[in-house]
């Protein structure tokens, strides 16, 4: 069932931290649902086949610095999720 919200989410870049299980799988599914572009930062990335152009994933252990770092040039690269 999809819900209406007030908020616009269409194109609207959303970063979720540990996307993978729980709350963050959650997350992830609402966000996509509400046509967001879901970036998903886990330290553990399961391999699935990825059909969903507004979805994508990034290998980034956030107690490593280094990592951030690299993750955060990567994201400023991007310009368009879609």
């Amino acid at each position: 069932m999809k819900k209406k919200y007030k908020i616009d989410f269409t194109n609207k870049n959303i970063v979720i931290t540990g996307g993978f299980r729980n709350l963050g799988k959650c997350l992830v599914e609402a966000f996509l649902d509400l046509n967001a572009n879901v970036i998903v930062v886990d330290k553990i990335i399961i391999k699935k086949k990825n059909s969903n152009k507004k979805l994508k994933f990034f290998k980034v252990d956030l107690s490593n610095s280094a990592e951030i770092e690299l993750f955060y040039k990567k994201l400023r690269k991007k310009k368009n999720y879609n």
